[in-house]
């Protein structure tokens, strides 16, 4: 992986490519609902582990 990182750097000069993709925090915000839903599905999931586990 160093040497992976090296090369990059190396390469780029420390810039960053053109063709990158820029990620910001708004790229991984999530509504509520989804939130909601994704903690639902957790407990569900969860709960048939537990019933199933023995």
């Amino acid at each position: 992986m160093g040497v992976i990182a090296l090369v990059s750097y190396m390469q780029l000069k420390g810039a960053d490519d053109e063709k990158g993709i820029p990620i910001t925090k708004e790229s991984f915000k999530t509504s509520p609902l989804f939130n909601i839903g994704a903690f639902a599905v957790m407990l569900i999931v969860a709960a048939l582990y537990a019933s199933f586990w023995s």
